[in-house]
C-alpha cells in the first residue's frame, strides 16, 4: 500500500505529496551517513582510505616525464576564437575550492566533494 501511494503521488505530479509519503514512510532511524565501508570504520578513516586509492590509482603508472610535459602544456597559452585563454593548475583549484557542497550529482553522476576533497595529481589532470 506504501508503494501504490508513492507511485500515485509521484505519477499525479505533486512533489510535496511524494516527499511527504516518502519521508512518512522512511525508516526514522537510518542514518544519512555512511560510517563504514570495508574495514574502515569513522569519517577519517573512510577518507584515508577514498585518499590512499585514488593517490595509487594516479601514482599506479610510471609517467616517464608525462607529468613535467603536462604542466608545461598546462601553462602555455590556448588560441581559440582569436581569444587566448591560460588555464593553470592554480586556476583549477582555485575554482573547485569555491564550489557548494551537499548538492546532488551532476550529470555524469559525479558529486562535487569527489573534486573539493581530490588529491594534487587530479587538478593537474583536469587543467
Amino acid at each position: 500500500m506504501k508503494a501504490d501511494s508513492l507511485a500515485k503521488s509521484h505519477a499525479d505530479k505533486n512533489a510535496k505529496t511524494f516527499w511527504s509519503n516518502v519521508a512518512r514512510v522512511s525508516c526514522k532511524k537510518a542514518t544519512a551517513h555512511v560510517n563504514r565501508i570495508g574495514d574502515c570504520t569513522g569519517e577519517n578513516e573512510i577518507c584515508d582510505m577514498w585518499k590512499d586509492h585514488f593517490k595509487t590509482l594516479y601514482n599506479s603508472v610510471p609517467d616517464y616525464g608525462a607529468r613535467a610535459a603536462c604542466e608545461h602544456k598546462c601553462l602555455l597559452t590556448v588560441q581559440d576564437d582569436n581569444r587566448r585563454y591560460t588555464v593553470s593548475v592554480y586556476d583549477v583549484i582555485d575554482v573547485v575550492s569555491k564550489q557548494s557542497k551537499g548538492k546532488s550529482a551532476g550529470p555524469n553522476g559525479l558529486f562535487m566533494e569527489s573534486f573539493i576533497y581530490a588529491c594534487p595529481e587530479l587538478f593537474v589532470h583536469l587543467s
